[in-house]
Order: C-alpha cells, then sequence, then structure tokens
C-alpha cells in the first residue's frame, strides 16, 4: 500500500543517514525494536533490508545493542510460536512432501534469523565490503579542506520516541524553551481581515512567490505591504507583538522585499532605519541578514544586488548601521564580481550623498560639507582596534578598486572625479592613510 511505501522510504533514508554518520545508532536501535516489537510480516521484511545494509555497522558501534536486538527477536519468536527446526521424521526416507510447508511469514523470520547470526558472528557479506569503502571515502571526505568544516558536526542525536510524540508541524529539533519563542503572538485571520479581498489575493500570491510561508512571515510581510507610509508601516509591526527572537523576521522580510523590486524603492530603506534608530537590536538583524545575502551573492541577479547595495548604502550614510558589518568580506583576498558591484553600488551612496550639501550656499561650501559628511561616516569605525585588518583591507580597497570603477564609469566628469579624490583621501586617512593607487 501506499503507506507501506512511505514507511519503507522513510526507513531507507534513516539507513543513509546512518552510514554517512549523519545520526547516531540510537535512532536506528529503536526504529528496529520498534519493528520487531510489531513483528508482522511488512514489519520483518523492511527490517530486513534494515539490517542486510548496516547490519555490521550497528555491531561495530554498538555490539550490546546488536545482542539486545537478538535476544528480542528470540522472545518475539517464541510469543509467536514459530518453530524454525526441523520436526524429527520417524522414516529418513518419506518424501519430503509430507512435510509441512513454510509459510511465507515463517520464510521471513527465518532469512531474519540467518541474517542475525551472520551480524553476530561476524561473517562478512558483500554489503560489508561495500561499507568498507563507503568508510575510506567518508574518511577522504572529512580531510577535504574545501568541506571539512561542514562534515566534522556531532551526528544528530535523536530517539523514536521523541519524533513519534511530535505533533504535525512541530520542530522536535528545537528545545521547549526555543520551541516557546517561536510560538506565534499574532492571528494571521485578523491582518487578513483588515485587508481588501482583492488585494489580499494578490499579496497571497507575491508571498507564496517570495517563499513567505510561516505567519510570522506573512503577518510582517501583508502588514508592510498594507500600510500608508513608512512611519505607519513602524507603528502597524509594534502591534504586531512579536518577541525579541520573532522580529528578526521583520528584517528578513524587509530585505527580502527590498531586493525583489524592479527598481529600488527608498520607502523599505526608510523603514529599515526607523527600526535600527529606535531598536538597537535591528542593527544586529541588519548585519546577519546581509551576511546570509553576502555568502549566496554570487547567485544572485545583477538587479538584486543592486538594489541591496543601495539598501545598505542608505543605511551606512544615514548613520543608522556602522560599515564594520561589512568585515564579513575580505578584501585582502580577491573580492569576486558580485561582491564588488554591491560595494561600488554601497560606496556610491556614501561618496556621493548629496544630503549634507542641501544647505551649501556655493561650491566651495558643498564641498566642504560633503567632506565633512565622509568623515563622520568613518569616524564611527576608526577607533575600532578589533577590526584593524578590515579597515586597512577597506582602505585599500577604496584606493584600488573603487576609484578604478569611478574613473571608468560613463559620465564621470574629471571635476568630478577630483572631489571624489578629496573624499576619498578623508576616508583613507582615518582607515589606514593609504594612498591613491
Amino acid at each position: 500500500t501506499k503507506h507501506q511505501l512511505i514507511i519503507k522510504n522513510i526507513i531507507s533514508i534513516l539507513t543513509h543517514f546512518y552510514l554517512f554518520e549523519s545520526v547516531t545508532h540510537t535512532l536506528i536501535s529503536d526504529v528496529i525494536k520498534h519493528l520487531l516489537k510489531s513483528f508482522k510480516e511488512k514489519d520483518i521484511e523492511m527490517l530486513l533490508n534494515l539490517l542486510h545494509n548496516i547490519g555490521a555497522m550497528i555491531r561495530k558501534d554498538s555490539p550490546s545493542l546488536c545482542k539486545d536486538i537478538i535476544l528480542l527477536c528470540e522472545s518475539k519468536k517464541i510469543e509467536s510460536k514459530i518453530t524454525l527446526s526441523k520436526p524429527a521424521v520417524a522414516n529418513p526416507d518419506a518424501s519430503k512432501a509430507a512435510q509441512p510447508a513454510m509459510t511465507s511469514f515463517e520464510r521471513k523470520v527465518k532469512f531474519l534469523t540467518e541474517e542475525l547470526n551472520d551480524i553476530k558472528n561476524n561473517k562478512v557479506s558483500r554489503h560489508s565490503k561495500l561499507l568498507t569503502s563507503l568508510k575510506l571515502y567518508l574518511n577522504w571526505l572529512k580531510t577535504n579542506s574545501q568541506i571539512k568544516s561542514e562534515l566534522l558536526k556531532n551526528p544528530l542525536e535523536v530517539d523514536f520516541k521523541l519524533l513519534d510524540e511530535s505533533p504535525p508541524g512541530k520542530k522536535w529539533w528545537l528545545s521547549e524553551e526555543d520551541q516557546a519563542l517561536l510560538e506565534t503572538t499574532v492571528k494571521i485571520s485578523e491582518i487578513e481581515s483588515k485587508i481588501d479581498k482583492s488585494y489580499l489575493a494578490q499579496l497571497e500570491t507575491a508571498a507564496k512567490a517570495q517563499r513567505l510561508v510561516t505567519d510570522i512571515q506573512k503577518s510582517v510581510f501583508y502588514t508592510i505591504m498594507n500600510s500608508e507610509d513608512y512611519l505607519d508601516a513602524y507603528q502597524n509591526l509594534h502591534k504586531l507583538g512579536l518577541r525579541k527572537r520573532q522580529e528578526r523576521e521583520i528584517v528578513k522580510v524587509i530585505v527580502q522585499c527590498c531586493v525583489q523590486e524592479n527598481v529600488f524603492n527608498k520607502y523599505y530603506a526608510l523603514l529599515v532605519k526607523k527600526l535600527c534608530d529606535n531598536d538597537k537590536s535591528f542593527v544586529y538583524s541588519c548585519k546577519y541578514t546581509l551576511w546570509d545575502y553576502l555568502k549566496i551573492i554570487d547567485s544572485m541577479a545583477v538587479r538584486k544586488i543592486v538594489n541591496l547595495g543601495k539598501l545598505y548604502g542608505f543605511l551606512f550614510s544615514s548613520f543608522s548601521l556602522p560599515l564594520s558589518v561589512l568585515k564579513f568580506l575580505d578584501f585582502y583576498e580577491k573580492v569576486d564580481k558580485n561582491q564588488r558591484l554591491f560595494v561600488n553600488v554601497a560606496m556610491d551612496e556614501i561618496f556621493y550623498n548629496k544630503g549634507a550639501e542641501k544647505n551649501a550656499k556655493n561650491e566651495d561650501e558643498a564641498i566642504m560639507a560633503s567632506l565633512e559628511f565622509i568623515k563622520t561616516v568613518f569616524e564611527k569605525i576608526k577607533s575600532n582596534t578589533s577590526i584593524t585588518e578590515f579597515k586597512d583591507g577597506m582602505s585599500s580597497y577604496l584606493a584600488g578598486n573603487y576609484y578604478k570603477y569611478r574613473s571608468k564609469k560613463k559620465g564621470s566628469s574629471e571635476a568630478e572625479l577630483k572631489i571624489l579624490e578629496k573624499k576619498l583621501k578623508v576616508a583613507m586617512d582615518l582607515l589606514s592613510g593609504t594612498v591613491l593607487q
């Protein structure tokens, strides 16, 4: 049946997890004991397949467990009144046809007994040789420098009881404390009732397209999209009553919405700025959200990278976020194409910011105001001695990559480049004193 096929596939997955040391023998032993306690024909069939593949590995990892399995199997045979030994025959020449034939269930129990005896006696089989080859391959993977950090993690410690008793949808791998924190305090139905039905249908389609599936994510998304302006959105987000850990989703959703736009929308930038200026916990959320994007930036479209760069450049230039969040990037190593695009767009928001010049009466005052603005932005990380290497690397990047990028950009006049050189000199003096290349 379909149900039995699902169970068989799940056991097959668990078997391979165990082979690749992703789970401990604790979970596997619980599954085996559960199948033995049932001792039905279909369960024995699945048990045979499981032991045939990983029986030798179980014996090596836990000999006592192997003994327990054999004893439990023997007790279940006695309980089921199954006798596999050949009955005494009065006449040795009696035909085999006179002996009662074994049922399908008895044959499978016999195969199970033989399999367990082979495991007990450490009988080398074809599968044992395959396991040896697999072990060699796993050891090679673990010593590979590129993925060593990903494979040297501890295997998952979990028992069958926890999985069996967990209600559908519950994240059983989290502690009870974390479970409580994840429980949403918002009622999505209340938010949906305040939105026009036709517009709600559009929002639901958009949320699904962006893979915003949890109630918290959808609540934040609907609130942002249904607000009149960023101030209204800020107030409405606070009315959701999210806990601190849940509030991290706010920044994630806002940034995701921002990068998806065809053209950069300042609405999202103003909203994030308002959140960061009023609660410093959002500063950390912005930092970790950016780092998550920088991990996958190689696969992002140019439009999304530009939007991301403009968003964070705005936060840097409005003093809502320190430049030190860029320490995730190693400026001493070769910064790849997409990373350069992000950094260059963000730096444009700083070095070509016109906000400081709006009250200037003439060109000289405008230049002085812009230089003072650059000084204010970079002074915020000047005194941080824990990021000296980052500051030196960023200074070198500004003097090399960024200056070349601006000098080659179409429409950049000689006068503009001279002003840029002055701004870069101020920034680099504050970082490490690097000279323009």
